[in-house]
C-alpha cells in the first residue's frame, strides 16, 4: 500500500506537469512530455516488480500447487513418491493404475510444495479411468506449475504435444524426462530417474525458482 501511494504521487505530479504546460507550451511542454514518458517507464517497472514479488510472497504463505501430469506408465506415481520418500502411490508396470487425483504436501527451501499425481492422460474407454483423465486435466489447468512427465528415449508423440499446448502459454509447465537411468536423452528438460532418486533436488529448485 506504501508503494501504490508513492507511484500515485509520481503520477499525479506528472499529471500536474502537463497540464501547467497546455497553459505554457512554449516554456513547458517538451520537457513536461519527457519526464511524463519517464514518469511511465518508471510506474511500469515499479508495478511489474511488485507483481513479481506478491506472485512470491502468495507462494511462501499458501505454497505452491503442482500438478504432476503426462501419458499413463511413465512414471508420475514413482515422482511422487520420490518427493515424499515413501511409496505413498501404488506403482505397477499397468497402465491406468491410478485412477484418482493424489495429494501430498512436501516442504523445500521453506516452501509447501503441494503435489497432484493425476491419472495418465490417454484416450479409454473405461468410464472410470475417463473420469481421471477429465480431473488430471482440471488438475493442470487449477495448479501454479506443471510437471509434465515424459520418458527418455523417446520424442513427445503427438497426443503429448497437443497436451501441452491446450495447458496454455500462461502457465509454468517443466518437461520432466524420466527414466534417465536406462535410456539416454538429449533434449532440453529436466533429467530424473524416480526409481533410483536421480534428479529429483535439481527438480525442487525449478519449481521453486
Amino acid at each position: 500500500a506504501e508503494k501504490i501511494g508513492e507511484l500515485q504521487n509520481e503520477l499525479l505530479d506528472c499529471i500536474s506537469q502537463l497540464e501547467a504546460s497546455l497553459d505554457y507550451p512554449e516554456e513547458m511542454e517538451d520537457e513536461a512530455k519527457s519526464n511524463g514518458y519517464k514518469t511511465n517507464l518508471y510506474i511500469i517497472e515499479q508495478l511489474e516488480k511488485l507483481e513479481s514479488t506478491s506472485k512470491a510472497g502468495g507462494y511462501i504463505r499458501q505454497g505452491i500447487n503442482v500438478a504432476i501430469i503426462g501419458q499413463a506408465n511413465v512414471g508420475k506415481s514413482s515422482l511422487l513418491n520420490a518427493f515424499v520418500g515413501s511409496d505413498r502411490a501404488i506403482v505397477t508396470d499397468i497402465a491406468g493404475t491410478t485412477r484418482d487425483s493424489l495429494e501430498e504436501y512436501v516442504e523445500f527451501d521453506g516452501i509447501m510444495l503441494k503435489l497432484i499425481d493425476t491419472a495418465g492422460i490417454r484416450e479409454t474407454s473405461d468410464i472410470v479411468e475417463s473420469i481421471g483423465v477429465e480431473r488430471s486435466i482440471k488438475a493442470a489447468n487449477g495448479s501454479d506449475i506443471v510437471l509434465f512427465v515424459t520418458e527418455a528415449g523417446r520424442e513427445l508423440n503427438d497426443y503429448e504435444k497437443n497436451l501441452i499446448k491446450n495447458l496454455g502459454s500462461d502457465k509454468k509447465i517443466l518437461l520432466v524426462i524420466n527414466k534417465c537411468d536406462i535410456a539416454e536423452d538429449k533434449r532440453d528438460g529436466i533429467k530424473v530417474s524416480a526409481k533410483d532418486n536421480i534428479g529429483i533436488q535439481e527438480l525442487k529448485k525449478q519449481i521453486v525458482g
